[in-house]
Order: C-alpha cells, then structure tokens, then sequence
C-alpha cells in the first residue's frame, strides 16, 4: 500500500492547471467601421477569448479577455485584415 504522501504527491502530478486570466490591448488604425467589426470577430472566434470592446478615443483600442489566448497570434491574425495593429500590451488578472 502506498503513504500518505506517496498519494498527495500523485494527487498534484495528476491535476489539470487552469489557465490564467489575461487581459490583452491592441491598438489598431482601421479605416472604417466595417474594419473594426472584422477585428471584432476574429478575436472574438480566438480560442479562449472571453470578452471583446473596444476602448479610446476614437474606438482604436481592442480589449480581448480570456483564458490561455495567443497575443502574439492573435495580433498576427488582425493585422492580416487590418493592416496597421499592435500589441500594446499582455496584462494577467
């Protein structure tokens, strides 16, 4: 028969992490309202993604929310369809 700590350290080997939390900010200069509405739902349709707004003064800023997103790929897929965007920045919550 196995300890007590024999099976608590099997316990943690076996538990699946959550991922955490990250609030992602990328700045972008569309051209038209239509822009804006794609990079909207590229986000949106990301794996894990939570949330989408935009945010700025003239709605330039995209806020994706979500669990274990690529903002790094994320970034790379706007800027296939608006050719100027940025990762601002990668901020855990």
């Amino acid at each position: 028969m196995q300890n007590r700590q024999e099976m608590q350290t099997m316990d943690i080997q076996h538990r699946v992490i959550p991922f955490i939390q990250q609030k992602i900010v990328i700045k972008m200069q569309p051209k038209c309202g239509r822009c804006r509405t794609k990079a909207m739902m590229i986000a949106a349709k990301a794996s894990g993604v939570n949330s989408v707004e935009l945010q700025g003064e003239n709605k330039n800023q995209m806020v994706v929310i979500g669990d274990g997103v690529d903002a790094a790929a994320l970034t790379s897929l706007v800027r296939k369809k608006i050719k100027n965007a940025s990762l601002e920045m990668v901020q855990q919550l």
